[in-house]
């Protein structure tokens, strides 16, 4: 996982360029942002399978 922030032009980019493995526990300071982001993550799981475009797109056993 890779947070990301706004810069001063407005753009998302990375706040940092080390990935987080999701299954480590933070430290202190960050502990309330980590547990929303880990709260959001079934729901995004969920509305990515229900998409019928997403899910064609990637099946498992594409039709040629």
């Amino acid at each position: 996982f890779i947070p990301y922030q706004r810069d001063r032009y407005g753009n998302f980019v990375a706040s940092t360029t080390v990935g987080i493995p999701l299954e480590s526990n933070p430290g202190k300071l960050n502990a309330g942002e980590w547990a929303a982001y880990k709260a959001k993550r079934p729901k995004v799981k969920r509305e990515i399978a229900s998409n019928k475009c997403f899910s064609k797109q990637f099946s498992l056993n594409p039709k040629p």
